[in-house]
């Protein structure tokens, strides 16, 4: 049918209004991009395709070809679209792109995608035909042929321990493309669709040039280079998705706060998509978004490891937790496991302060999804009333026992406060944001987790590590409430 560039797809979709589609589509280049060319694509074919039963999705390996392709040529028993996606397919990748899938591995593994980065790993092993020890050490020296040369590939040895830690095993290296182009040739039921959606392409491979010929290929790709009209490419693309959220949210940014962001983010559009929702979010009411506040928002320092591990945990990201534990034990940047436990203990207790805030007498001041403007004018002042109450109940307590004799509770005022520095209120906001997250039994259960762990390490000879990865899998995972 057809292949055509991204902006010309958005348009043609913007003003589709006959309900014919192409039994295949192929979405390929710039991640961010593909993924939002797909969901456009969705919208038109399957509106709220999120809760349509005619909906899959299927991840991109190769062992998942044969079952997807039973799926598609199933007739649906409703009578509207049946559309299956997938998604980041590897499946154009080969042994001469051996170095393009290690520098991609490595571009996700410095952008803290530990996931995506043994993914990409994950799928140059099965190209090679190799195993996860054949990585460890010197070894791998003999076996890649490393863009990066030999001094700065330590970050393979991270992305080989979080794949061990995490069960990860190489996938299957049979070879499924000629069986799914045999089947496009074929084709499916009518009403059925096949979308497909990758990183990388061979435009020399049969298996394009079917899709090419039976539906239709959209290129996603952004020169990557350095030349004038590369950036100038660059440069386009970045405007666009800065209109597309500036619009959305009515916000403005000034010419020397552009720039800043640039400067700060480079060209990710996925890290420069998610810096201007921070930015707007930050500047709340507030039209005009400044360099001023991209270098307060956006600060480009190297976080402490032990705030890093304690900031997923609180996310609640138990895949980023893991690795940042992994780190921090391998490292030697702590004195003993017992301070993992203690720094946790500090966040949760952070949060458990911030949801009596939120679900006490102040309940009022805060709602989810508060802009930070909202927060400094109505949240804050209510936090340091709250605060200075609690402070004398605690003064008065601290006196009664101290006359009867007994033992105060041991923490000083300020642990017990949640704004210390009100002033600086967005390290504030950002821990209500995070309280969200969970729900005030899950805390107290995080408590009694907590208990167990420091219980368990002291007194048996488990080891550390296994405790402290139960740990943050328990914290981390989400469970149903006992009613």
């Amino acid at each position: 049918m057809s292949a055509i560039d991204f902006k010309k797809f958005e348009k043609d979709l913007k003003k589709k209004e006959e309900k014919s589609f192409a039994p295949v589509y192929l979405i390929h280049g710039e991640e961010f991009l593909y993924k939002k060319m797909v969901g456009s694509l969705l919208e038109v074919m399957l509106p709220d395709y999120l809760k349509n039963p005619n909906y899959y999705s299927v991840a991109g390996t190769n062992n998942n070809i044969v079952d997807m392709i039973s799926t598609l040529n199933t007739f649906s028993m409703l009578p509207e679209l049946k559309v299956l996606t997938f998604c980041d397919s590897r499946i154009f990748y080969s042994k001469q792109d051996e170095g393009i899938i290690l520098q991609k591995a490595k571009d996700a593994f410095n952008g803290d995608d530990i996931k995506k980065a043994a993914s990409q790993l994950l799928n140059l092993m099965a190209l090679l035909d190799i195993r996860l020890d054949d990585l460890k050490g010197e070894k791998r020296k003999k076996i890649l042929n490393q863009g990066q040369g030999s001094s700065d590939d330590g970050w393979i040895d991270d992305v080989v321990k979080y794949c061990i830690s995490n069960n990860l095993s190489v996938p299957s290296g049979t070879d499924y493309m000629q069986f799914l182009q045999d089947s496009i040739k074929k084709g499916f039921p009518e009403k059925n669709h096949l979308i497909i959606t990758t990183d990388h392409v061979d435009k020399r491979r049969g298996l394009y040039k079917t899709i090419k010929e039976f539906g239709v290929v959209v290129d996603c790709t952004v020169p990557a280079g350095g030349r004038m009209e590369e950036r100038k490419i660059q440069n386009s693309v970045l405007r666009d998705t800065l209109t597309a959220v500036l619009d959305k949210s009515r916000k403005k940014i000034n010419p020397n706060g552009y720039s800043a962001l640039c400067e700060m983010v480079g060209f990710d559009l996925r890290t420069f998509n998610n810096s201007l929702e921070k930015l707007v979010s930050y500047v709340g009411s507030r039209e005009m978004i400044t360099a001023e506040d991209v270098e307060y928002v956006l600060k480009r320092t190297k976080k402490d490891p032990l705030y890093e591990f304690t900031n997923a945990i609180t996310d609640r990201n138990g895949d980023m937790a893991l690795f940042y534990l992994a780190s921090l034990l391998d490292g030697g940047e702590i004195n003993h496991p017992l301070q993992l436990l203690t720094a946790i203990t500090n966040q949760i207790r952070k949060l458990l302060l911030v949801k009596g805030f939120v679900e006490g007498r102040c309940r009022n001041a805060w709602q989810p999804g508060c802009p930070y403007n909202r927060f400094q004018q109505i949240t804050i002042p209510a936090v340091i009333e709250y605060d200075k109450d609690f402070l004398e109940e605690q003064k008065k307590t601290d006196g009664i026992l101290l006359k009867e004799g007994s033992k105060t509770s041991g923490k000083s005022g300020s642990d017990l406060m949640i704004a210390k520095t009100p002033k600086n209120s967005f390290p504030v906001y950002k821990m209500f944001q995070k309280s969200d997250r969970f729900k005030k039994y899950e805390l107290f259960k995080a408590f009694e987790s907590l208990s167990e762990a420091d219980e368990m390490m002291k007194s048996t000879g488990m080891d550390h590590k296994l405790i402290l990865e139960r740990l943050v899998l328990q914290i981390c995972s989400r469970e149903q409430e006992v009613v």
